[in-house]
């Protein structure tokens, strides 16, 4: 049954299924007839194609579970969320948060232990199938240990016990054999979502020698030493450390995927560092790709910005070859999903960097292609007659919302001339005025004083302040915070 058909007959058949699922959820059972699953293998974007560990096994979930599953989750993410029962060093599947904040977090550790004068890695760690071999009495005693007991913890069991699955390929021409699973729970489901947060919920804690941030199975362990050859030791053991912690509960760390990242903000590089797991010896990479972000070790953004600009190139030739057979608005349409939708990510980490202008070039560019402008023509007037932003005016919206959002995180004058404006954030490398944590101050100070009203609600802000940048068309962040009242 598709969702498309299960919508229309809602009606009909909703007050039968509210009956059918809260006596599942009563008595603890998972229908068995809606545990069966399709599995499309999605490739990775990276590897080779011929090797099927190159694929994310994605699982088609009918359409009936996923409205058992939805409700399920809604009611296991009330109860944790009351409960506080999730790490805050877990960023997956929370409202609020998202792949940029916890890469911002990273990047403010590292920056943050530069300023200190320590030295500092970040290990990447590669889990196996992590969805996949999930082991069922591991999550099953986990569930327990954080208060889910009686018929939702039988539920949620049973949610994952006795599934069956067919793996379907090229448009569903291609199909296997249908097996049943013993462990591992379902990517794609919402259920599974959560529980595999609660299976992770505790590494945290276990690991002495990291700082250890997680999206789901990403995880990301900072470590910190007072020089080389401290933090050369201390990663061996903050290695050793993760991977028994995997292996006590059923996930297995790939030694020969994971790998380290030595920073040194100066781009001057030390020795190489020596780390080794079990017989295995974790690369160290100058580059890496982290949660849709290319991370440098000397955090220029510069490779980061290559990529975004061989994506927005692409992305311009499409709207130019658009531009000229569609109405403006449908081109405008576009401009959104496939332009303002890669400029809007992360730019609060990557919106300071030295090579920046390369990514507003591009944007102007495609600018230019929709108000249909010749090259050299001054693209200023049509950012405002398109009601479109331009790069810096993006970057200082999400600085804005941020510092809005975290207004604990900054001290508030109580001096008279400069009374309600937040104090600059101290540091010491000139690298780290380049965070939105210490930027922030300078850029929501020079917001107007009508905009910057407390009183009014975030979305009120948001509104406001995006109106006026929008109608201002920004072309760099000195210009805002210097122009005249």
């Amino acid at each position: 049954m598709s969702c498309e058909l299960l919508s229309l007959v809602a009606d009909s058949v909703s007050p039968a299924l509210s009956i059918l699922y809260n006596r599942c959820i009563r008595e603890g059972i998972f229908p068995t007839s809606i545990k069966r699953v399709k599995i499309s293998p999605v490739y990775k974007g990276k590897g080779k194609k011929e090797d099927g560990n190159d694929y994310r096994p994605v699982a088609i979930i009918p359409t009936p579970a996923k409205v058992l599953e939805n409700g399920i989750s809604a009611r296991l993410t009330e109860f944790l969320s009351e409960s506080r029962i999730l790490c805050d060093q877990q960023f997956a599947y929370r409202a609020g948060r998202s792949t940029t904040d916890l890469a911002r977090e990273v990047v403010w550790g590292v920056l943050r232990a530069r300023d200190a004068g320590l030295q500092v890695a970040v290990l990447c760690c590669d889990l196996s199938k992590a969805f996949d071999v999930a082991d069922h009495d591991v999550i099953a005693n986990k569930l327990q240990h954080y208060g889910i007991r009686g018929p939702a913890l039988s539920l949620l069991v049973d949610f994952m016990s006795n599934r069956n699955q067919t793996v379907v390929g090229e448009g569903g021409l291609a199909r296997s054999r249908e097996i049943a699973t013993k462990i591992g729970v379902p990517q794609g489901s919402s259920l599974s979502n959560i529980i595999f947060s609660l299976l992770m919920n505790d590494l945290p804690n276990s690991v002495k020698e990291a700082q250890v941030t997680m999206y789901a199975d990403d995880v990301a362990a900072l470590v910190t030493g007072r020089s080389v050859d401290d933090l050369e030791r201390r990663l061996a053991l903050a290695a050793t450390q993760l991977a028994e912690w995997f292996k006590c509960n059923g996930l297995a760390l790939n030694p020969r995927k994971s790998h380290l990242m030595h920073f040194n903000l100066a781009g001057r590089p030390s020795r190489p560092l020596q780390v080794r797991l079990d017989t295995d010896c974790l690369a160290q990479v100058s580059t890496t790709c982290f949660l849709g972000f290319r991370l440098d070790s000397g955090l220029f953004w510069d490779s980061h910005i290559e990529w975004l600009c061989g994506r927005l190139g692409s992305a311009c030739f499409g709207l130019q070859r658009l531009a000229a057979t569609v109405p403006q608005d449908v081109t405008r349409s576009c401009y959104f999903a496939t332009v303002q939708s890669l400029l809007t990510y992360g730019i609060e980490l990557w919106g300071r960097a030295a090579d920046w202008h390369r990514v507003f070039v591009m944007q102007k560019r495609a600018i230019r292609a929709m108000a249909r402008i010749k090259i050299g023509e001054s693209a200023r007037p049509s950012f405002v007659d398109l009601r479109l932003m331009t790069v810096p005016s993006l970057y200082i919206l999400h600085v804005a919302l941020f510092v809005r959002k975290n207004m604990q995180l900054y001290k508030v004058s109580q001096r008279a001339r400069r009374s309600g404006l937040l104090l600059a954030v101290r540091h010491k490398l000139a690298k780290c005025a380049q965070s939105v944590y210490v930027c922030g101050p300078s850029i929501y100070n020079a917001i107007p004083t009508e905009i910057r009203d407390e009183e009014q609600k975030l979305t009120t802000f948001k509104f406001k302040l995006k109106k006026w940048l929008t109608e201002q068309a920004f072309y760099t962040v000195d210009e805002f915070i210097n122009r005249k009242e």
